[in-house]
């Protein structure tokens, strides 16, 4: 299971993007990354069989971005000429549906 969880009663902090086992139950995905890449996962909407993660995140001097997480590995999917993108599903292939700001509908990005 993936998603977020909002800390304390703050209702005006974002939260964070989470992954949840039966195994290890609830891990904040941002203590599974290298702090020095300038993320911080908020919401996780989407998770394959591979175990890779799909959300949106805020990247340091770039902005609200989707992006995909792969077992401590966090890339980029961009924005589409938008200020903000997030990413809404996945498959098994890592082909991931993301929409931007910018765009009026949903983009498919083909895994590659």
């Amino acid at each position: 299971m993936e998603g977020a969880h909002y800390p304390g009663n703050d209702v005006w902090n974002p939260g964070h993007a989470f992954l949840y086992t039966d195994g290890t139950g609830i891990r904040d995905l941002n203590n599974l990354i290298d702090p020095s890449l300038g993320w911080e996962l908020l919401r996780a909407n989407a998770i394959n069989d591979q175990g890779q993660i799909v959300g949106l995140g805020a990247l340091s001097g770039i902005g609200t971005h989707a992006f995909r997480y792969d077992h401590g590995n966090v890339k980029d999917l961009g924005s589409f000429g938008g200020l903000i993108s997030y990413a809404l599903g996945m498959n098994n292939r890592g082909d991931v549906v993301v929409a931007s700001s910018f765009a009026r509908c949903s983009t498919l990005m083909i895994a590659g």
